[in-house]
């Protein structure tokens, strides 16, 4: 929603509308559930490991963020494989040079 041309238009003005588009109290209400769903799965896996449950308050803003990145990977895949070009992967040059810092 924050981006800059067509892409970012679609997200200010097409998402708010889909909401809005007569079905929005089911819509609000199933993403709801399903976030409590998910909460309540993860607090049970989080019991279950005798882990500190804190990090689910971060669940819905991490439902939102991680599902737009795997958008964007998957449609960075689709125009890579219908053009036909390929996707290398990104590594870190090597150059075997190593410098140790000094302790004042």
């Amino acid at each position: 929603m924050t981006s800059r041309g067509p892409a970012g238009r679609f997200g200010r003005l097409g998402l708010p509308l889909v909401v809005l588009f007569g079905a929005a109290p089911i819509t609000l209400t199933s993403w709801g559930g399903f976030i409590l769903l998910q909460a309540a799965l993860s607090w049970y896996a989080f019991r279950l490991d005798n882990d500190k449950p804190w990090h689910l308050i971060s669940l819905p803003i991490r439902q939102l963020v991680y599902r737009q990145l795997m958008y964007i990977v998957l449609l960075q895949s689709a125009i890579t494989a219908v053009t036909g070009g390929r996707l290398r992967w990104q590594k870190l040059r090597r150059t075997g040079e190593v410098a140790v810092p000094v302790e004042a």
